[in-house]
């Protein structure tokens, strides 16, 4: 049974390497999701089936907190199952540890009657939750499960009624005891014995043990206490050992194609919360379509700014790229909010890949089947940084084809920007050869000069340019389609504070 795939099949339709959590972490959607990036990076997906499952599943359960309580709900079941379990598996063969396990029934008992009755109440219109509803209600019609149900309640019964044990004592020709034993446990209290009444018995005193003569009592009495205290234990305990085996045996078959969705149950339960979260927030966000090579996202913005700030403090950028234009070099100062930009894109994308909302008004990505970064790389005591930059870009590139989001900040900036743009500009050209998407966004002013694109631009798939927004001499933080604005942004702020030589020098 998987939630989040419509088949058993193993989903290789994302291509995973030891870079996807490096990704993952760079991007920060571990934090976002509150989850290890080794734990998502197994459920990216590129694989359009899979991801409109997951996408409907969302929407469930975004349109119902009912649904995500009662998913929340079969979690704690099967954790505790899988934690009792655990315990078991160090247990002994006492009455207290065959007892315990019966526990452990009970509990998976009780979870599959109540999850059953609430998703179907619930009435979910994913296919994912009606695949689980539809195997918890084959779980709980099963004539095996319904006998297993009867025989815990009754034991649980027996546990609590049982009232008076008769013994059986066989006597030889002399009145001496010859066998002694237990022979019934019965849920009602002895008060007259039948055999002999008529003849020797005493009125009967209801609620009252009217004996023919007392076999013992006061002290002695403990003795007798515990002889039948052990015969009982002795066999109860074999019969509830035999009886364990059979149960647990079912129920290990049976669980085993349940316990797996609690992996699932964590991304999924994380999932809902998060979107909760944006709801109570008032924050927008939408399922994307998957369909086409187009990349277009209106309204975007990073999530992540919601750790420092208010929904309302975010400014929103449009995004656009299709199969003909692939490469996006975004330009601007910096705290222009490039690298804001860069990964609220590289996180719609990763977003996209596991079947989740993103952070836009409308939304067409793409389902990459790689997503890369390169982002500055630190200071090395052995190596200049350049050369760490060149070895990591070239690793990229070698992973890197039509199927393939490259995300570049700020790279190549640790050496002259001539040197580096020189450098970056070989770079575009090999991504470009690749087909690959790619957003870089720099400093390097010479890479996005009209001369440069045109030149570009006469080969395909074609370059585009972005740059950060400014209004009057003050930055916007919202990431619009134009020129590279040069350095008149630099001008524009010496100015603003009163650095500009010829309006300084006129105040003299």
């Amino acid at each position: 049974m998987f939630l989040l795939y419509p088949t058993a099949d193993p989903d290789t339709s994302y291509l995973r390497d030891d870079m996807t959590a490096d990704m993952l972490k760079s991007l920060g959607v571990g934090r976002l999701l509150a989850m290890e990036e080794r734990d998502l990076a197994p459920l990216l997906s590129a694989d359009p089936t899979v991801i409109r499952r997951r996408q409907a599943l969302f929407q469930d359960l975004d349109r119902s907190p009912a649904l995500t309580e009662i998913l929340h709900r079969l979690y704690e079941y099967l954790k505790n199952i899988r934690e009792m379990a655990q315990k078991r598996a160090g247990l002994g063969q006492t009455a207290e540890d065959v007892l315990y396990s019966f526990g452990e029934v009970s509990l998976f008992i009780g979870m599959i009657r109540d999850i059953s009755e609430a998703l179907e109440a619930a009435e979910p219109a994913s296919d994912a939750l009606k695949d689980l509803s539809a195997l918890l209600h084959e779980i709980a019609a099963d004539p095996q499960f319904a006998e297993i149900e009867d025989y815990v309640a009754k034991l649980a019964e027996s546990r609590n009624v049982a009232r008076s044990i008769t013994l059986g004592v066989n006597l030889d020709a002399g009145f001496g005891v010859k066998e002694v034993g237990v022979v019934s446990v019965n849920d009602d209290r002895y008060t007259v014995s039948d055999l002999f009444t008529a003849i020797l018995g005493k009125k009967r005193q209801d609620g009252a043990l009217v004996c023919m003569t007392p076999l013992v009592g006061g002290e002695k009495t403990r003795g007798l206490e515990q002889a039948v205290y052990i015969a009982l234990n002795s066999y109860l305990l074999k019969a509830f050992v035999r009886a364990r085996t059979v149960l647990l045996g079912y129920i290990s078959s049976v669980i085993s194609g349940v316990t797996p969705l609690m992996d699932e149950l964590t991304f999924i339960l994380r999932g809902a919360d998060w979107m909760k979260d944006l709801r109570d927030r008032g924050a927008v966000f939408c399922f994307p379509e998957t369909g086409s090579r187009l990349l277009k996202l209106k309204g975007c913005w990073n999530p992540a700014l919601l750790r420092k700030t208010e929904v309302k403090s975010i400014v929103p950028s449009d995004v656009s790229a299709d199969g003909e234009t692939t490469i996006l070099l975004v330009t601007g100062p910096n705290s222009g909010g490039k690298s804001v930009f860069l990964k609220s894109v590289g996180i719609s994308a990763v977003l996209a890949a596991l079947g989740l909302p993103v952070c836009a008004k409308r939304a067409e990505v793409p389902l990459f089947t790689r997503i890369l970064t390169h982002f500055p790389a630190q200071d090395s005591e052995q190596e200049s940084r350049l050369v760490e930059e060149c070895r990591a870009m070239r690793d990229l590139l070698d992973r890197t084809d039509e199927g393939t989001l490259l995300l570049m900040d700020e790279s190549f900036s640790g050496t002259a920007a001539e040197e580096g743009a020189i450098i970056a500009g070989e770079v575009l050209q090999i991504i470009r050869d690749s087909r690959a998407f790619c957003l870089y966004s720099t400093h390097l002013h010479a890479l996005a000069s009209a001369e440069a694109v045109e030149r570009f631009n006469r080969g395909s798939p074609k370059l585009k340019t972005l740059s950060a927004e400014y209004r009057d001499g003050e930055r916007t933080y919202r990431i619009v389609e134009q020129a590279a604005a040069g350095l008149s942004h630099a001008y524009e702020i010496a100015e603003r504070y009163g650095l500009r030589y010829d309006k300084a020098k006129g105040t003299h």
